[in-house]
């Protein structure tokens, strides 16, 4: 049985034979990444802002979700969590999404060819997709009924995503660390 690494290398020599690594040849050629390459403070001033969203993004995740199942922010409703905190979710995605977008500008070659970053990748649309769909059930639950509280009326569907949600954002960001390590 193959154990993370043979997985991890396996992947790497599939997407060499994928025209990603072309394409990624292709974009390292091209003017912006070039600019930001030849300016030896973009990347680690990109790094610098896509950790502080990761920390703005994760924290107003994991605060709301804990007070969705009981275990923080108790002193106020699901409603008034979900107006706190839901709005630093969705400026935290679009910062990470620009620096994410900057920092694959800054070494393409190395992320796009990375399988690492596939994983996180394929990790964070999930997530994405997950939050979606959880927090439009939290939304319909506390429409109906604001003072709702997931703790005592809570399904098992929420209190599932709200931890899932958790975990997944670990993930990523143990995925975001273990990029460097992977083989290329």
């Amino acid at each position: 049985m193959a154990g993370i690494g043979d997985t991890v290398f396996a992947m790497t020599e599939w997407i060499r034979t994928t025209p990603m690594v072309d394409f990624a040849l292709w974009l390292s050629t091209k003017e912006i990444c070039e600019w930001v390459q030849s300016h030896s403070f973009m990347v680690p001033i990109l790094q610098m802002i896509h950790i502080f969203a990761i920390a703005m993004g994760f924290g107003s995740v994991v605060l709301f979700n804990l007070r969705l199942v009981g275990r923080g922010g108790t002193d106020t409703t699901v409603t008034q969590s979900a107006h706190r905190y839901l709005p630093w979710m969705k400026w935290s995605l679009l910062v990470l999404f620009i620096s994410g977008v900057g920092m694959v500008l800054g070494d393409p070659v190395r992320l796009l060819v990375n399988p690492v970053f596939w994983i996180k990748i394929v990790l964070f649309v999930v997530a994405m997709i997950v939050s979606i769909v959880h927090l439009k059930t939290v939304s319909r639950k506390t429409k109906t009924s604001p003072t709702w509280d997931a703790t005592t009326s809570g399904s098992i569907a929420i209190r599932s995503s709200a931890y899932g949600l958790i975990i997944l954002w670990l993930l990523i960001m143990a995925g975001g660390r273990f990029m460097a390590y992977a083989p290329m």
